[in-house]
């Protein structure tokens, strides 16, 4: 049973950047106006003038860059939506739902590695490298018995540091690669279940 997604609701673009523009302005006027009012021990109104300024303008910049890069990559921007999760149902063995999912992970061509703290018999965590697109994701793929003697097999991917909120779609994509080699590697009719990709708090 191939797999599907939930339609992305379309945010409104200009939405999209003003929330890039905030998340990235504000903290930066705040750094401004502290350095100016304790450095050069200047006025406070002088300062909280000043980090307005200086985070209305980066807030800009920073949402033009975002833009642009979109743009040229011809990726499609959206903010927050970076954690993401697959449920799939499996009539296959222990052994070879394991053997799969390891091989999975050579499907997302990136640099990863085990992370021998967090993974066990059940679970393989995979840590990539950073690339343009993120400072690296965490790849979870959990494995667990049903009552029905079935294999559900849990995918998920989100950013390495929690606090990214723009990831380019990379870690949907590592979803939908893993989900994808697992259906093109086992019978279609050993695929019982295959949910949707949906988004998962941060």
């Amino acid at each position: 049973m191939p797999s599907t997604t939930v339609p992305a609701s379309k945010p409104h673009v200009m939405s999209t950047y003003l929330k890039i523009g905030i998340s990235t302005g504000l903290p930066f006027g705040v750094i401004a106006a502290s350095v100016y009012y304790f450095g050069a021990r200047g006025e406070i109104s002088n300062a909280v003038a000043l980090g307005g300024i200086a985070g209305i303008f980066f807030g800009v910049v920073m949402a033009g860059v975002f833009g642009a890069i979109g743009y040229l990559s011809g990726e499609k921007i959206t903010y927050g939506k970076t954690n993401w999760l697959q449920v799939m149902e499996l009539g296959i063995e222990w052994e070879i739902a394991q053997h799969l999912s390891r091989q999975s992970l050579e499907t997302l061509r990136k640099s990863f590695k085990i992370d021998p703290r967090t993974s066990s018999s059940t679970e393989i965590v995979a840590i990539t490298g950073m690339t343009w697109r993120s400072f690296g994701e965490i790849i979870s793929l959990k494995i667990s018995r049903l009552p029905n003697s079935l294999i559900q097999l849990e995918i998920s991917s989100k950013p390495k540091y929690p606090a990214t909120r723009v990831d380019w779609g990379v870690n949907r994509r590592n979803i939908e690669a893993i989900a994808g080699f697992m259906e093109s590697s086992i019978e279609s009719g050993k695929i019982v279940a295959s949910g949707r990709i949906d988004t998962l708090r941060p």
